[in-house]
């Protein structure tokens, strides 16, 4: 399914700030709920454009007026991992995603492994931002770079998404050529010099933590 929607927002059945969800639904032109989020948004008095996923969450979705449905009901992969799908099969070409803060601890770290689970899948090369209440954190592939300037002291931390990641951080306390992560606590906390900081992955792919 095509749509003429390059940028989206994501609303997932996590916790999220609300301060952080409105200033993200503002400025947002196109929102897709992933089941349970669709509850996040009724608060608000918003319907999303489309929902996605098996709808055991999403309470009130039978009223929706002018949201397209998309019911899943395979329990091979979660409702984010649909939820992502959905969009980059729509042709949405960034992507953020809120609502995957707090709640148990396993769903916590499945949301990074619905990031590995949609690379596997999908050789797309959509832009996927978590937007986190203290930092947003960038989906890195192979062959792919960011770089922001960021204040002294600023914080990063990236970690492999996988076996192995080849990256390179310049603009740090603690800069990397062309090192090899695993999944592994090696780039956990970097530091910016005050100025543009620089990452490149080289090879694999990485979630790169950038505080806010």
């Amino acid at each position: 399914m095509a749509t003429s929607i390059e940028t989206a927002l994501l609303i997932a059945a996590g916790c999220c700030d609300p301060a952080l969800l409105s200033e993200q639904v503002e400025a947002s032109e196109y929102l897709i709920a992933a089941d349970g989020g669709l509850n996040t948004l009724l608060d608000l008095g918003i319907e999303p454009h489309v929902l996605v996923g098996d709808l055991d969450s999403a309470v009130g979705h039978e009223s929706l007026e002018n949201t397209v449905i998309v019911r899943s009901t395979s329990q091979g992969e979660t409702d984010l991992v649909k939820a992502l799908l959905w969009a980059i099969d729509a042709g949405i070409t960034s992507l953020d995603v809120i609502g995957v803060e707090s709640g148990e601890n396993d769903h916590i770290l499945g949301t990074y492994a619905a990031l590995a689970e949609v690379c596997d899948q999908s050789d797309s090369d959509v832009r996927i931002r978590l937007q986190l209440s203290d930092s947003i954190v960038h989906l890195l592939r192979s062959e792919t770079s960011w770089s922001a300037r960021l204040p002294l002291d600023g914080r990063i931390s990236i970690f492999s998404l996988g076996a192995s990641a080849r990256v390179s951080i310049s603009g740090v306390r603690w800069p990397l050529m062309q090192e090899s992560l695993s999944f592994s606590t090696r780039g956990l906390h970097n530091e910016s010099c005050g100025g543009v900081v620089e990452v490149e992955v080289h090879a694999g792919r990485a979630v790169l933590f950038v505080h806010r």
